[in-house]
C-alpha cells in the first residue's frame, strides 16, 4: 500500500506514534509488548528518515 502524507499529517502520525511508544514503555516486557515497541520504533524511524513532502 502506498499512502501519500502532507507535512501537516506526517507531523500528526509521528506525534501519535510518539505518545503511542511512550505508553507502550509503560507495559510489561511481555513478547507481544517487545514486538509492538520494535514496530513502533520502526515505524517512527522510517518516517524521521523521510525527507520533507516526500513521505509515501
Amino acid at each position: 500500500m502506498d499512502l501519500k502524507l502532507t507535512n501537516t499529517e506526517a507531523v500528526a502520525v509521528m506525534t501519535a506514534l510518539q505518545h503511542y511508544e511512550k505508553e507502550v514503555e509503560k507495559m510489561a516486557d511481555e513478547k507481544g509488548v517487545q514486538i509492538e515497541k520494535k514496530t513502533v520504533r520502526g515505524l517512527i524511524s522510517r518516517l524521521e528518515s523521510m525527507p520533507a513532502g516526500e513521505v509515501p
